[in-house]
């Protein structure tokens, strides 16, 4: 049976990893004479091109779809196979041997069961291809190019048979480049027309690698490695890479891997993600030998081929990038960190958060979503929200805040925040905490040492909030360049466009700040290869599923926002992501078999729920709301096992016991005339029948700011002119009633009303002696 490749990971975050050595090691492929290595959807692809035809080699295109570990024939035997290709479900392969009179440029449309030639037979160095445009590198017939998927060709350089040599060329969607024996060349019009690199010539160009305008070229002598900027028009050398001789180039998620000759003359490859340091790998492969073409394949960890001269194919486990010195304890006494995720009800956005800062905006397009760290992007209300510039937790009204670390911690407020702290922790970061209560702040002024675990406030509703909270920033530097996601960016295929983002306002230029995983909690998480179908667990949530040569990705997610759906109840530790990839790291759509899951929810807390509604839900993209999948309850084991044929949002959710909001009465009493009070009235609240047993606290308001005060006894509203009284309650379900809102005209002082003023159901007003 077909083997599969699965990855469970229950957490939607970076974990603190622990680098461990790896080391590169031969694969199974029995042949010293691999030319080529490829990536595709459904594992590595490698071609063979031996001349030692007395041992009968198979020359032959060969795929392991299980990492390397095994490998069959995949076809074109005895063609000899040059160069490889994977582009938009077509495998390209270059053949240097003539079959039935035929050599050259093969295709297949069906993962390699069937080859059809695509009419070119000059004797192939190299090829590529682009959207438009096939590109054909031959020995001694120069560069031909085909815009009709290979059934006409149009030499490029080169005349007829004139002993022109292609060396090597590459393709993007922006950019071709070719280096030959007459020059280095690059075309921006998907090879219609050609300019001369006179930078490169004569440097013994052998290996580019293209990423959008960002370009290497690679000398395979002691010229060195050059890089450009914008899209090969201008180049400079890299010059602390040394000017040693140089294999390909490849890139995995952050990192550039690059074939190099050591300083004692073996050959190797190195690393690097910012091409300041390098590190060797340890791949060695003697002397007189270099590595001729590298890949990767996506799994959890990666893994990297080297293809060489005549030592065969290598394979290396890429390690895990670990994360510098996480400092940051969870804010909070919790029970277990998936707590870390689980709480999240509004996201850091990635793409301008620019909260509070009125010197630039996002623009227009972007103004109503949000991108979050898993690579996220929506809008509300199925995430929250534009512009955030911190993480909100949604924690019960007076829970215990705790620094997450030492340092010195101030006192500061504002409209929106409320009473607020913020710690310097003396290691140029910064920890705010916002809409805490007034009661036991840790200071009113500052600074004041604090350590890590000690009290420095409560959750609370001052500020503009909307429910009790936690509103948990994290800043390094400038404001507001320096603000930075805690989480780190999950998505390692596409870039975190906040670091990356500039711009110019009337206090000068800015620039975004890298976000790195701050945690010190390390969120579990763990990774499998099957041979077919697999059941796996991790904490409370197993799977299972068959999908051959696949990665599984399973995250725990955020606490489920059922706004137009609050009839509903979400179970606290019961919400994942499940994504599936193919083995270019390219998202599956469709499931061929469905997946299974069985929750324990033992540990849950069950309040206000009626169990047996308690059903697995998905989140439909498309109807924008939380639709149940079959579910199967064993209310005494308290699992619940249900299938889908979906890849989405999980979590398990059950109706309401308690659905009615709360109901609170106002009382106001007080001497008045004309509807005017003419003395301070006094407020209390109260509530009818079984609800009274069941309030938790009640807030009130009387401030422009939304600053939400918790109702301990009757209180005078000691202020005069007209006063907009809010008031709300919450009771012991976590049921927050809408906010009601009244009116109160207070003229203790007899003062004339002059103007009345009306904002929406709210009144200015202007007084005079």
């Amino acid at each position: 049976m077909v083997k599969a490749l699965l990855i469970i990971l229950l957490s939607s975050f970076f974990t603190k990893h622990i680098a461990f050595a790896q080391i590169w090691e031969r694969t199974t492929l029995e042949s010293d004479a691999i030319e080529c290595v490829e990536h595709s959807p459904w594992g590595v692809l490698a071609g063979e091109l031996n001349s030692s035809l007395w041992i009968n080699p198979e020359n032959a295109v060969f795929i392991s779809k299980d990492l390397g570990n095994t490998w069959e024939t995949l076809g074109l035997s005895n063609h000899g196979i040059r160069d490889l290709k994977y582009y938009n479900g077509n495998i390209y392969a270059a053949t240097y041997y003539f079959q039935n009179g035929l050599r050259g440029l093969y295709v297949s449309n069906d993962q390699g069961k069937n080859w059809t030639h695509l009419g070119i037979s000059y004797a192939p160095v190299k090829i590529d291809r682009d959207e438009g445009t096939i590109y054909y590198g031959s020995q001694h017939y120069g560069l031909w190019v085909s815009f009709d998927e290979g059934k006409t060709w149009d030499q490029k350089l080169g005349n007829g048979g004139d002993g022109t040599t292609v060396k090597t060329l590459s393709s993007s969607e922006n950019l071709a480049l070719v280096s030959s024996t007459i020059g280095v060349y690059r075309s921006v019009n998907r090879g219609k027309t050609w300019e001369e690199i006179s930078f490169l010539n004569n440097k013994g160009i052998l290996y580019f690698y293209i990423e959008e305008n960002f370009v290497l070229a690679a000398s395979y002598y002691d010229q060195g490695l050059f890089r450009s900027n914008d899209y090969g028009e201008n180049w400079e050398k890299i010059e602390n890479f040394g000017n040693y001789p140089i294999g390909d180039i490849t890139k995995f998620e952050n990192n550039y891997f690059i074939g190099r000759q050591t300083p004692d003359y073996h050959f190797s490859v190195y690393k690097t993600s910012d091409f300041l340091n390098w590190e060797n790998t340890g791949l060695d492969i003697g002397q007189l030998n270099k590595v001729t073409d590298l890949t990767w394949v996506f799994s959890e960890p990666g893994y990297l081929f080297a293809a060489t001269i005549n030592k065969g194919l290598y394979r290396y486990q890429i390690p895990e990038e670990s994360i510098l010195d996480p400092f940051l304890e969870i804010p909070w006494k919790y029970t277990n960190n998936n707590e870390l995720v689980d709480k999240i009800t509004a996201y850091f956005d990635h793409s301008y958060p620019l909260l509070g800062y009125s010197h630039y905006s996002e623009p227009t397009e972007d103004n109503k979503t949000t991108l979050n760290f898993l690579g996220k992007k929506d809008s509300e209300p199925n995430i929250y929200y534009s512009s955030h510039s911190g993480t909100d937790f949604g924690l019960s009204y007076g829970t215990e805040i705790v620094a997450p670390a030492s340092g010195s911690a101030t006192y500061f407020t504002c409209n929106g925040c409320g009473h607020s702290i913020r710690i310097d922790h003396m290691n140029g970061y910064k920890t705010t905490y916002m809409h805490l209560q007034e009661r036991d702040i840790i200071t009113r002024g500052g600074p004041v040492w604090v350590n890590e675990g000690d009290k420095i406030g409560y959750v609370g509703m001052t500020g503009k909030t909307t429910g009790p909270h936690l509103h948990f920033e994290v800043s390094r530097g400038l404001f507001p360049d320096g603000r930075t996601d805690p989480y780190g960016w999950i998505p390692n295929n596409d870039a975190d466009p906040w670091p990356i983002l500039t711009w110019n306002d009337s206090l000068g230029n800015h620039q975004g700040s890298k976000s790195n995983f701050l945690w010190k909690q390390e969120i579990p998480k763990v990774s499998k290869f099957i041979e077919s179908e697999v059941t796996s667990s991790l904490n409370n949530i197993s799977v299972s599923l068959t999908s051959p040569s696949t990665v599984l990705s399973i995250r725990k997610s955020s606490t489920p926002l059922l706004h137009l759906q609050s009839n509903l109840k979400y179970l606290e530790g019961t919400s994942f992501i499940i994504e599936l990839f193919n083995q270019l790291g390219e998202k599956i759509e469709n499931l061929n078999n469905d997946i299974k899951f069985v929750i324990d929810y033992s540990q849950s807390n069950l309040s206000n729920i009626i169990l047996n509604t308690l059903k697995l839900y998905f989140w439909n993209s498309y109807s924008k709301l939380w639709e149940p999948l079959p579910s199967f309850l064993d209310l005494e084991s308290k699992k619940l096992t249900a299938y889908s044929s979906h890849l989405s949002e999980f979590a398990i959710l059950g109706e309401k016991e308690q659905k009615e909001l709360p109901e609170t009465q106002i009382l106001v009493s007080g001497s008045q005339n004309n509807g005017w009070f003419y003395e301070f009235p006094l407020i209390s609240f109260s509530f009818s029948g079984d609800q009274n047993n069941n309030i938790d606290t009640t807030f009130y308001s009387i401030s422009e700011n939304d600053t939400w005060e918790p109702y301990t006894q009757p209180v005078f509203i000691s202020k005069n002119g007209f006063v907009n009284l809010k008031f709300r309650s919450l009771d012991t379900f976590g049921n927050l009633e809408d906010t009601n809102k009244i009116l109160l005209k207070i003229n203790t002082a007899n003062k004339f009303i002059d103007q009345l003023n009306v904002t929406e159901s709210f009144f200015e007003v202007n007084f005079e002696n």
